[in-house]
């Protein structure tokens, strides 16, 4: 009877123990593929905006100097750029 009890509790022990790990895993596996979704995301979206014109200037030609650039407050978005310095 006692050799029966023993062998009940180390069954419940095992599959505990188990249990324990295959949710860890999960867990684990869950966090690991929402990360990489989310770093995709941010990279598209990164690469989107990189893409993008932000100055009137830009619109129609390449850069290669900052000087012709549209200064800060002059622009279509005037009175909305402040300068904290």
């Amino acid at each position: 009877m006692l050799l029966a009890l023993g062998a009940a509790i180390l069954l419940s022990i095992t599959i505990f123990i188990t249990n324990r790990n295959t949710l860890l895993t999960e867990d684990v596996l869950y966090d690991s593929n929402f990360g990489i979704t989310a770093n995709s995301i941010g990279t598209s979206i990164i690469e989107d905006a990189s893409k993008k014109k932000f100055d009137e200037v830009t619109d129609t030609m390449a850069i290669t100097k900052t000087l012709p650039l549209t200064a800060p407050g002059t622009g279509l978005n005037r009175g909305k750029i402040q300068i904290i310095g």
